[in-house]
């Protein structure tokens, strides 16, 4: 299975990216191939909602979500990873994931899904988890689930969580 990683994290070397590396880990040694891409180091406008993909098949903003579009429509499956900023998801990937509205309707469905976040408290992830629920929902995407690493205080701190190897794991078994 091929799978593309959305990491919205502006930190490089941060929780996040341990988190997405112990997934694709975990992912790769079960046969999984993975990609992970970071759209914070991308150049990708927000979505302005002016319809033009719906009415004319593609985006009319011309940036690097030309290459996510088609990484994600050959992709097996996506996961989306982020820290939490203000119980949600940071700007960088909230851009993307607006803009992959373009996709709906156009042979995306019935692809597998899943949420990886990690944050400063125990547990600022249902306002999230609520969100992509629907959004997986409405896309007819198969949830495989989420995985949330709560109280991760300082950058690195993904690396001594007891939950690294539960991050593991769901690549695995991903």
């Amino acid at each position: 299975m091929k799978i593309v990683i959305l990491n919205g994290s502006p930190t490089k070397g941060g929780n996040t990216d341990i988190q997405v590396k112990a997934f694709c880990d975990g992912a790769e040694s079960a046969g999984h191939i993975t990609e992970p891409l970071r759209v914070a180091d991308m150049n990708i406008a927000p979505c302005i909602g002016c319809g033009y993909c719906k009415k004319n098949g593609f985006c009319v903003k011309k940036d690097d979500m030309s290459d996510i579009y088609k990484k994600v429509t050959s992709a097996d499956a996506v996961v989306f990873a982020s820290p939490v900023y203000w119980w949600g998801i940071t700007a960088q990937l909230k851009a993307a994931l607006d803009r992959l509205y373009a996709l709906t309707g156009d042979g995306i469905s019935d692809k597998k899904t899943a949420l990886l976040m990690n944050g400063y408290d125990e547990n600022p992830f249902e306002p999230s988890k609520a969100q992509f629920e629907i959004i997986f929902d409405h896309l007819h995407w198969q949830n495989k689930g989420f995985v949330f690493v709560g109280n991760i205080t300082k950058k690195g701190a993904m690396s001594d969580s007891p939950l690294i190897k539960e991050v593991y794991e769901f690549g695995v078994n991903f």
